[in-house]
């Protein structure tokens, strides 16, 4: 099976991360698209007044993507794991199109020591967002419906349980074992500051466990689209 997944390597020098951070920390956060899990802040990506983000990201996404467009982006500080789901069609989309790339830019964790991964699966779901997990938002930012891991919407669906060391290591908090019975993985990413790790959003996807002392990880996440 082809990979859904990738990284590319020093997306962003260090000077860009460090200009990135400061711009970020003047930002508000989002109470509308933060969640208990996070705190969100918007990069006012396509506004004319504040171009600092999308001048310095654009030619980058372009260059993976040349007939992409950032339909959303946020930077998210996560202080526990999400749960596993897709990065689907979110409701203000144009969802003729492609669905396209996620693109996630890990900025900073906290202690800066720590470590933490992403894991991408093998598993898909073509449509709007959905998790795996019962979840309650108030905003459909994030979540729009819930489904099983054994449901016929989804491709792929494995018949091999996961390796129980890669359980233990990464997913000791996904708490309901039949949640992964279905899945298999394509690619487990360490978080490197300035990477960028690549996954078709159709996929389903995690964030590793937190385990010894990660308190929080920042990240920011574009959301591409691409042209029929």
């Amino acid at each position: 099976m082809a990979k859904f997944s990738y990284t590319v390597k020093q997306f962003l020098t260090r000077q860009e991360v460090d200009s990135i951070l400061t711009q970020y920390d003047d930002i508000p956060y989002s109470d509308e698209y933060s969640s208990p899990a996070n705190r969100r802040k918007l990069m006012n990506y396509d506004h004319a007044d504040s171009t600092f983000f999308k001048d310095l990201f654009d030619s980058k996404i372009k260059s993976l993507y040349p007939t992409g467009t950032v339909s959303a982006c946020t930077f998210t500080d996560w202080h526990h794991p999400v749960e596993i789901h897709t990065d689907g069609w979110q409701p203000h989309e144009d969802n003729t199109r492609q669905l396209g790339h996620a693109i996630l830019v890990p900025l900073r964790l906290v202690p800066n020591d720590a470590s933490t991964s992403t894991v991408i699966f093998e598993q898909r779901y073509v449509g709007p967002t959905v998790t795996l997990k019962e979840f309650s938002q108030h905003d459909a930012w994030n979540i729009s419906e819930h489904i099983t891991a054994n449901d016929e919407r989804i491709e792929n669906i494995s018949q091999t349980p996961i390796d129980a060391e890669i359980r233990e290591k990464y997913l000791k908090h996904v708490q309901d074992p039949d949640t992964l019975k279905n899945l298999s993985i394509d690619g487990i990413y360490d978080w490197q500051i300035g990477s960028a790790i690549i996954w078709d959003r159709s996929n389903f996807h995690t964030s590793a466990s937190f385990v010894n002392n990660l308190k929080s990880k920042l990240h920011a996440i574009f959301f591409v689209a691409l042209d029929a």
